[in-house]
């Protein structure tokens, strides 16, 4: 099971300063393009939406998410050892998930967005 795995890597999730991601506006709870523009001590993020340039304090980690698209070159977790490895996103679901197909062909359904990362030096 990933989640066994990934726990047992410590595997964290974190985003840093001017990383352009989703987050949920407190105004109706969906997720819109945003840019962190603090990381602060206490581990929540100030961001600025894209869409209307509102700030907004305090976000958690729950409330952000990676921006991704169908069809992006990325680095996902395999189930079999934890382990980060290049893939493609087939599919973006609307509870979070991916489907991904890594490099050597194998597929993936359902894989939680959090176990899919931007690739090193993209």
């Amino acid at each position: 099971d990933v989640e066994e795995i990934v726990s047992e890597n410590q595997i964290r999730y974190f985003y840093e300063k001017g990383e352009r991601v989703q987050a949920k506006w407190s105004g109706d709870k969906y997720f819109y393009d945003a840019k962190v523009d603090t990381v602060n001590d206490d581990g929540t993020y100030n961001v600025t939406f894209t869409m209307d340039s509102v700030k907004e304090e305090g976000k958690k980690n729950s409330d952000l998410r990676k921006r991704f698209s169908e069809g992006e070159y990325v680095q996902a977790i395999w189930v079999g050892d934890g382990e980060y490895y290049e893939a493609f996103i087939d599919k973006l679901h609307e509870d979070d998930t991916v489907d991904i197909t890594f490099d050597d062909g194998v597929k993936q359904k359902g894989l939680k967005r959090e176990h899919v990362r931007k690739r090193k030096g993209s």
